[in-house]
């Protein structure tokens, strides 16, 4: 509380408006009334960092909690800023020669088109004769707005998308991000409720409970193994049989290796630990892939933009 006290002074030097400001004037007087912090946090953060802090104030590490919630910020702080960052190198690229090819099709190509007809156009040439003609007509303005529609469906379907497909999408960027960032805070929260004494089964209900509203992917998950664990199943042998690859099938295979030691707990929580860096290490190693894939893109695309120019010259130097 009072480290929660001196949040709530510096954010009322911020103003009244202040996001942290007005979250603290509602926590801070129910936590006075006995609330549970992550209860009262769970409509302003992420579902996995409410599960951990639920699960935290369950087993008496609140503090512990805590800081895998704030490495789990940070650590999809990172993950967001490598793959914008690989997606605005390829931006870039493809604008820079989009406008470039435009304006040789708006400021050049009259100019040449007065000189000699378009169908004596041969090779290379009529192929970027064709290729202005397509940017020149409605594709850029029915392009860009689609682009953004699709950019905020993907943002929105991480949570909600749910089904057979979509475990499919699952296995591909960025699906396959937000499921390994979504799977460690999941298995620490886990974890944390096995070490505070609480059950397989009874754990499930509470994390399901805590995600239910927000995140119908997650609840699918969690239901798969809700289905299972009644047969029988320890929580590795529910993940491998739930058949959704959750949180990744790397992941179930070692939690089989360590399910029934009586260290599972702790394995749990190394595990957990360790998808989140391999998930960091995983994207940057796919940004890298695309950029360079890009990158390749960017140089075949003017070589033939050169080779078109060139084509298109030498038509006009076999006409005079």
């Amino acid at each position: 509380m009072d480290a929660l006290g001196h949040l709530n002074e510096i954010a009322k030097r911020k103003g009244s408006s202040d996001p942290l400001a007005i979250i603290l004037k509602h926590v801070i007087p129910e936590l006075d009334e006995g609330e549970s912090l992550g209860e009262l946090l769970t409509p302003y953060i992420p579902a996995t960092e409410a599960m951990v802090l639920k699960a935290g104030e369950a087993s008496g590490s609140l503090n512990d909690a805590l800081d895998i919630c704030a490495r789990l910020s940070g650590t999809t702080g990172i993950i967001i800023k490598t793959f914008l960052m690989s997606l605005i190198y390829p931006a870039v690229l493809t604008t820079s020669a989009t406008i470039s090819v435009y304006l040789i099709g708006t400021e050049a190509l009259p100019n040449i088109l007065s000189l000699m007809d378009p169908s004596q156009f041969t090779g290379m040439g009529k192929l970027f004769f064709a290729f202005i003609l397509f940017l020149q007509g409605p594709f850029l303005s029915i392009a860009i707005p689609l682009l953004l529609i699709l950019f905020i469906l993907v943002i929105w379907s991480f949570p909600k998308w749910t089904g057979k497909y979509r475990i499919y999408v699952d296995k591909i960027p960025p699906y396959s991000i937000y499921r390994h960032i979504v799977g460690a805070g999941w298995l620490l929260a886990m974890a944390a409720f096995l070490e505070s004494g609480i059950g397989v089964m009874e754990a499930l209900v509470i994390s399901k409970k805590s995600v239910a509203d927000k995140n119908p992917w997650l609840t699918e998950r969690i239901n798969g193994c809700l289905h299972t664990i009644p047969m029988g199943l320890n929580l590795a042998e529910a993940l491998d049989v739930a058949g959704f690859d959750f949180p990744d099938r790397e992941t179930i295979d070692d939690l089989l290796a360590f399910a029934t030691l009586p260290t599972f707990e702790d394995e749990l929580v190394q595990i957990g630990s360790e998808s989140i860096d391999q998930t960091v290490r995983k994207v940057k190693l796919q940004s890298a892939g695309l950029s360079g894939f890009v990158l390749l893109f960017f140089a075949s695309f003017v070589i033939g933009l050169y080779l078109g120019v060139q084509s298109i010259i030498g038509s006009m130097g076999a006409m005079f």
